[in-house]
């Protein structure tokens, strides 16, 4: 089966960094916020093996964020 992912290096302007939040079962929702030229805020909800959800954020809150659910677990 062709795999269904791709690890890209890290781009954009300055001032971001890398992050890595471990490993999940699962991700049940999307937050993504933006200004007017680029993204600047992203939040997490991940599931873990027991179905605790983790919450990850980074960047800034500039307008409301979108948010985007994912029908977990069937959805990737």
């Amino acid at each position: 089966m062709a795999r269904m992912y791709q690890k890209l290096a890290p781009c954009g302007g300055e001032g971001g960094r890398e992050w890595d939040d471990d490993v999940y079962e699962g991700v049940k929702k999307l937050y993504v916020g933006q200004d007017l030229t680029r993204i600047t805020y992203v939040k997490f909800e991940y599931v873990k093996e027991d179905g605790q959800v983790v919450t990850r954020e980074y960047g800034t809150i500039t307008q409301n964020p979108r948010e985007f659910a994912l029908e977990y677990p069937d959805e990737h």
